[in-house]
């Protein structure tokens, strides 16, 4: 049996203060409600509600989770170390089939922890700036996050995936969508206009070279001496590259001789 999931179009709304207090523009965002348990009993009925929202706008993208039926076990830590009651969003921005995703958790302490995927692989040294912060509710917790465009790799005019979880202290998993799927996870198919990815970096590099040459005619042996000096710059459109090489040529020579310089480009 085959099983289509309707793609949803993420709205385009306005920059919020990241403080765990949903503003009025929150109203306006994607919602998601439908929540299954993951564990311990696949496709079992959640035993506390959850709601996620998301929505966007030119420089990152926004995600809420209203997480209500238990107060949050909490503990301190650094980046990286996370209650036991927690939330994660998943992205997929290569093209919604799950091969190839990030993963941004927090709770409601404030505590973060990014995460890249790749083909099953987790790549738990990937390190980004986001944004994520918290707060108790009379029945919960609430988790905001602000997610720049620039902090994480995409395509431009493809169909991306998310997804929601959230982890008890008591040992639940709820998910959405729910995860049949195991080592490409389920995503729910989104669509929205990312704006164009590019990075700008610079790599230099010098090398020293000594060469002891000798005269054909006399016999005898100079000494020679070179340092090249120079750099890599680096203009990464979305998944495209246009690669500029300066090589400035600094020769140092005993004789005194003009130093000659050569720039290169190739695109």
């Amino acid at each position: 049996m085959l099983f289509v999931i309707a793609q949803t179009y993420i709205p385009k709304l306005v920059d919020v203060k990241i403080d765990g207090h949903l503003e009025e523009v929150w109203d306006s965002a994607l919602t998601f409600r439908d929540f299954r348990q993951q564990y311990p009993t696949l496709d079992g009925d959640v035993p506390y509600p959850t709601t996620a929202k998301v929505f966007y706008t030119d420089r990152a993208i926004y995600v809420a989770f209203i997480c209500n039926g238990r107060k949050p076990v909490l503990q301190r830590g650094s980046r990286g170390d996370l209650s036991p009651d927690r939330v994660s969003f998943s992205l997929d921005s290569y093209g919604g089939d799950g091969k190839r995703y990030y993963i941004f958790s927090a709770d409601a302490f404030g505590n973060r922890s990014d995460v890249e995927v790749n083909s099953g692989m987790f790549n738990s040294q990937w390190d980004t700036e986001w944004e994520a912060a918290g707060r108790i509710t009379e029945d919960g917790y609430i988790v905001e996050m602000r997610i720049p465009f620039k902090a994480f790799r995409y395509r431009r005019g493809v169909v991306w995936g998310i997804a929601f979880s959230r982890w008890t202290s008591d040992g639940y998993q709820m998910r959405l969508p729910l995860n049949r799927r195991g080592v490409f996870p389920d995503m729910q198919p989104v669509l929205l206009n990312a704006p164009l990815s590019w990075a700008l970096s610079l790599m230099p590099y010098a090398t020293y070279r000594r060469d002891s040459l000798r005269d054909f005619w006399t016999g005898e042996y100079s000494l020679r001496r070179r340092m090249y000096g120079g750099g890599d710059v680096r203009l990464t459109l979305e998944d495209n590259f246009v690669h500029l090489t300066i090589k400035p040529d600094f020769a140092s020579m005993p004789e005194g001789k003009a130093t000659t310089h050569s720039i290169e480009r190739s695109l």
